[in-house]
């Protein structure tokens, strides 16, 4: 275990990529996540369009049926974890911010992924560029 409090950014390259950064290295992290992931209401839309549709290319009431189950295991995980919700299309995410403040205080690791999925791949890496906003963390 690393001494001391961190914050970690890393640009996850897709649906799994925050698995194996969680798993390979022997810190406990606490990830940020999009906002819906972290609400039953919200969840199996987010998850039909970022992930079910597109990865699993399951259309229609059968890929939210899919969404909608896959989201009672997705949602319990990511609370139950400890992730920091931060909600992306509201700005500054006061609460996820002041929740981060929180975790750092005790000594704990936040997980970041700014990427902003809006924009498109570099050809060269392969990720998308980062959204900004995290900084406004070190500033707090």
């Amino acid at each position: 275990m690393i001494p001391g409090l961190a914050v970690f950014i890393a640009n996850h390259l897709g649906t799994i990529g925050p698995i194996p950064i969680i798993l390979s290295l022997p810190i406990r992290f606490y990830p940020w996540i999009i906002a819906e992931m972290t609400d039953f209401k919200r969840a199996p839309r987010y998850l039909y369009d970022d992930f079910v549709h597109p990865d699993w290319h399951l259309n229609g009431r059968f890929g939210m049926l899919v969404s909608t189950l896959l989201s009672k295991i997705t949602v319990h995980m990511h609370n139950s974890i400890g992730c920091v919700s931060v909600d992306r299309k509201i700005g500054w995410t006061l609460e996820g911010f002041r929740n981060s403040l929180s975790l750092l205080e005790e000594g704990k690791n936040l997980l970041i992924f700014p990427e902003d999925p809006r924009l498109s791949l570099d050809p060269d890496t392969l990720m998308c560029p980062f959204m900004s906003g995290f900084v406004g963390l070190c500033r707090m």
